[in-house]
């Protein structure tokens, strides 16, 4: 096993009660890394915390506030916990048409999958907050690259991502900081598993466009994991797609 060397870390997580971002909090854990979990529930928290009480810091934000962002990390600071890294997991997806766009569900893909990226890293960059050659990592889509019918807001707003890691890559290089993103194709979360469960034989038709099959979160945590460690010290500005096998 490659030894990632977390013991000593501290890691902001963002989305950590769900998906994707619950499975990476859940490996920085076992992996001995202490988080800063951040989501909107409180119960969910409250139930990460009291698993590991001695690892996870739980902190209750809704990431559409842009405004206030800095208490996640006054937080951290008052309770000296000064970051060696950072997940943006929370995201919002939407499906429709651009003929039947809805202003308010483009605006809020925006705000939380990128508008919040742009803020958390501000403030991440700052030195009272992260200890020089941090990491950062972004949870964005194949989606950006893939373009599909009816994914335009959600393909838009994680394309923006890719942008945004790109340039903050090249601005926190004065500290080591390096910035990459994953790009995961369609992953089995219980979201997913939820919204499909009514059409009939999706996970045996979802082979014909991802014949490697639906990829597990954990697989998705096993690279932040890496990422986040030392041993992709030379890596920054890489948008990493996890393709299960989709052509794009």
């Amino acid at each position: 096993m490659l030894d990632t060397n977390m013991d000593s870390k501290i890691i902001l997580v963002t989305g950590a009660t769900s998906g994707i971002g619950e499975a990476i909090t859940k490996q920085l854990v076992m992996a001995g890394a202490k988080i800063v979990a951040v989501a909107r529930n409180k119960e969910r928290l409250e139930k990460l915390h009291q698993e590991n009480p001695d690892h996870i810091f739980p902190f209750s934000y809704d990431l559409m506030d842009l405004e206030n962002m800095e208490d996640i990390f006054r937080y951290c600071k008052e309770n000296s916990l000064k970051l060696d890294g950072l997940v943006h997991c929370a995201g919002v997806t939407f499906t429709s048409v651009i003929k039947t766009n809805n202003i308010e569900e483009m605006e809020q893909a925006m705000r939380i999958n990128c508008f919040a990226l742009f803020e958390l890293g501000k403030y991440f960059s700052m030195k009272k907050y992260s200890n020089d050659g941090s990491s950062l990592v972004a949870i964005s889509s194949i989606a950006s690259v893939l373009n599909s019918k009816g994914q335009s807001q959600y393909s838009a707003s994680k394309a923006a991502v890719n942008s945004v890691v790109k340039t903050m890559s090249k601005e926190f290089m004065r500290r080591k900081i390096r910035v990459n993103a994953i790009l995961p194709a369609c992953v089995k979360t219980t979201m997913l598993m939820v919204g499909v469960q009514e059409i009939e034989n999706y996970l045996e038709s979802a082979q014909t466009w991802q014949p490697l099959g639906i990829i597990e979160a954990e697989q998705i945590a096993y690279l932040a994991e890496f990422l986040l460690s030392d041993n992709a010290k030379f890596m920054t500005g890489e948008l990493v797609v996890v393709s299960g096998g989709i052509e794009y």
